[in-house]
């Protein structure tokens, strides 16, 4: 475990406030900004730990066989995320950040995208390039490269929450990014009902004004911004 910096890494306040607290784990808010952050936190050693294939077998499942039945009533599910840039971008090439077993990849394949995901843990990395022929890069995000405007759609699906530094993240993402690139980020809202239902589950907590101080800091053009709090607990913002 390691501290959290004494200031906000997005606003540099150092005024602070207990948001919740779940067993060990404490999540405090910015009071300026909004932006919540575990402290004390995992350090690089812990989350090694953590994103074992034991994570993904309690989130997801064993990996699924690509023609499966149970395969194809699975991709169903990831139709509506596809939807969101689709009517933006039909062609192009699709990188999910914190991709997982590769659903929403696979979807995005079947749907003729060129696709390549980025996650942490080898395990399941080895079961989505294997079973599911979508290459894979591992590694925490600062170990990652592409190469600068290279990438038509980048996706963060519930991992931005997931990360120390949620600012740089985006800034290092945006790089891979050509010109008329489309950013989508899908996050939890700790002022809807997801943290009541789901509890502590990422590093850094998110409301509709963090993500538009997020946005105002990094992006200059939104094509979609969605608050969906009451409805789902989740912001999401589509930007290029």
């Amino acid at each position: 475990m390691e501290q959290a910096p004494s200031q906000c890494i997005l606003c540099n306040s150092s005024e602070r406030s207990v948001l919740i607290r779940q067993g060990d784990w404490t999540i405090y808010k910015c009071t300026a900004c909004g932006l919540g952050f575990l402290d004390p936190r995992p350090d690089n050693g812990d989350l090694s730990c953590l994103y074992k294939n034991s994570y993904f077998d309690s989130q997801y499942d064993e990996g699924l066989l690509v023609n499966s039945p149970e395969m194809k009533r699975r991709i169903s599910q990831e139709d509506h995320r596809v939807k969101f840039f689709r009517r933006f971008k039909k062609t192009g090439k699709v990188v999910d950040l914190g991709c997982g077993r590769g659903y929403f990849l696979h979807a995005c394949q079947l749907k003729g995208y060129r696709t390549e995901g980025i996650d942490i843990s080898s395990d399941v990395a080895q079961y989505v390039t294997k079973e599911l022929n979508i290459p894979v890069r591992v590694g925490p995000i600062d170990e990652i490269d592409f190469e600068k405007n290279s990438i038509d759609i980048i996706t963060m699906w519930h991992s931005l929450e997931h990360t120390v530094e949620p600012d740089r993240y985006i800034v290092k993402v945006k790089e891979w990014l050509k010109d008329d690139g489309i950013l989508v980020v899908d996050v939890p809202n700790y002022e809807g009902k997801m943290l009541k239902k789901c509890g502590i589950n990422g590093m850094a907590g998110i409301c509709p004004i963090t993500c538009i101080i997020l946005h105002q800091v990094h992006w200059k053009q939104s094509c979609q911004n969605t608050d969906s709090k009451s409805r789902r607990g989740r912001i999401i913002i589509l930007s290029t």
